[in-house]
């Protein structure tokens, strides 16, 4: 099965919110609601321009992120905010968009994060921490806590990124923002492996290319050419060995991440080159390395060698072709 990250938002947080907006008296009656929705146009379904002023402010701004003309994406944010000055994603659109500078990013960001207090109020804060992003009526609030950790670090504040994006952990441990990649690749820039290695500990089960590459190039730093860094570092291959091909330079890197990253796939490779090429080039011996062990790698996969049937290296317990395994 592929599995598809991507960064367009706008039909699923209408949905969420959309859902938001009812009163279900069970999860079987929200199931019956939603199967009631198949091949229809959330646009189409009626009370979306909500309850309060602040609903039909993050209505448009659903529809700006659909909107392909960044003039009224602006048009459309600034509408927003004219109906009700606490929606934060439009200041986030804003940031993005509009700003001149990274200071004026920097405050709009700011906004966003006050209006999501504002918003949220602070028992929201007390009794729910460790579940948002779960609850919809974060979200806004959280992508404004994002923004506003990027733009630190695009100013040379970077001890203020690190915070938020560890805040952003603790409010949401299952961590749907993808901000743990961010972190893992902002520590590799300051080569403070015990902070990578830490956050690594922190989602052992993750098989995403950021955790299973970044995983033996830290065991290789520590430990040098062992079993343990060469047997992750297969486990890592044998995920996607398209990750060689940017790393070792046979296939050029994209200036940016891309916008759909798919598991295993091309794109999820040029993101890991992206984001960590740089770590990779620092740690004495590691390409050279890598390119060694990719040849073996090949050589044992010819020959049978590589056991479906053992335990995935990821630690789930279950076996390689009932989890990462090729």
């Amino acid at each position: 099965m592929k599995i598809v990250r991507s960064s367009g938002k706008a039909p699923n947080e209408k949905l969420f919110h959309h859902l938001a907006q009812k009163d279900f008296s069970s999860e079987t009656e929200m199931k019956k609601y939603l199967n009631t929705l198949i091949g229809k146009n959330l646009d189409d379904l009626g009370g979306n321009e909500g309850k309060t002023p602040l609903d039909e402010a993050q209505f448009l701004i659903y529809d700006a992120w659909e909107e392909a003309e960044s003039k009224k994406r602006l048009a459309l944010a600034n509408k927003a905010l004219e109906i009700s000055p606490d929606c934060s994603d439009a200041y986030n659109l804003l940031a993005e968009e509009s700003a001149s500078s990274p200071k004026e990013a920097l405050d709009l960001y700011q906004e966003g994060v006050a209006a999501g207090k504002r918003v949220l109020g602070e028992k929201n804060f007390r009794e729910n921490k460790g579940r948002f992003w779960g609850m919809h009526e974060t979200r806004p609030y959280m992508r404004s806590l994002a923004g506003k950790a990027k733009t630190y670090f695009e100013i040379g504040d970077p001890d203020q990124g690190f915070a938020i994006y560890y805040e952003m952990l603790d409010l949401n441990p299952g961590d749907n923002q993808g901000i743990r990649y961010e972190l893992l690749a902002r520590h590799g820039d300051r080569l403070e492996f015990d902070a990578m290695v830490a956050l690594l500990n922190r989602y052992p089960n993750d098989c995403e290319a950021n955790w299973v590459f970044t995983i033996p190039l830290l065991s290789f730093q520590k430990e040098g050419d062992s079993l343990r860094s060469k047997e992750q570092l297969h486990f890592a291959i044998n995920h996607n060995p398209r990750v060689a091909d940017y790393l070792l330079g046979r296939k050029d890197l994209p200036a940016d991440i891309p916008d759909q990253i798919q598991l295993g796939g091309d794109s999820e490779a040029q993101a890991y080159g992206v984001k960590f090429l740089s770590l990779w080039n620092k740690v004495n011996g590691a390409l050279e390395w890598l390119e060694g062990q990719e040849e073996i790698f090949r050589q044992k996969k010819g020959a049978g060698r590589l056991n479906r049937n053992d335990p995935c290296l990821c630690g789930s317990g279950r076996k390689q072709k009932k989890c990462c395994g090729v």
